[in-house]
C-alpha cells in the first residue's frame, strides 16, 4: 500500500465513515474548494481545459452521482460553437480502486 492509500485509510478511520460516505464527503469538500476558486483549486472556463488535466465537472443532471464528476481529460476538441471533452469520469471507477490509480505517483513528500 502506498502513501495515498495509507492517507485515505487513515482519514476514513479518523472521520469514522464508510467508503461511500468518505468519497461523498470528499466530493462535497472539493466542490466547495472549486466554487471559491482558491490557489490550489481554480475555477476555469471551458476554453481553458487542456489534455492531461484533472477537472471537476458540474453536469446539468439531477442525479447526485452524475451532477458532480471528477474527470481526467484525455482529449479536447472544439467544433463550431461546441466543445467535446473526452475523458475518464472517475464516478465510473469503483470506489475501492480509485485511489489505487494514483497511488504509484504519490509519495510521502507530496503531503
Amino acid at each position: 500500500m502506498g502513501a495515498l492509500l495509507n492517507r485515505v485509510k487513515l482519514s476514513q478511520l479518523v472521520h469514522g465513515t464508510d467508503l461511500v460516505d468518505f468519497y461523498r464527503n470528499n466530493t462535497l469538500f472539493m466542490y466547495d474548494k472549486y466554487s471559491k476558486s482558491e490557489e490550489d483549486c481554480k475555477a476555469i472556463s471551458k476554453s481553458d481545459i487542456r489534455d492531461g488535466g484533472f477537472y471537476f465537472i458540474q453536469y446539468m443532471d439531477d442525479s447526485n452521482w452524475m451532477k458532480w464528476s471528477p474527470i481526467f481529460c484525455c482529449d479536447y476538441r472544439k467544433f463550431s460553437n461546441m466543445i467535446v471533452i473526452l475523458g475518464v469520469n472517475f464516478n465510473f471507477i469503483p470506489l475501492e480502486i480509485r485511489s489505487s490509480v494514483f497511488d504509484k505517483f504519490i509519495t510521502e513528500k507530496d503531503f
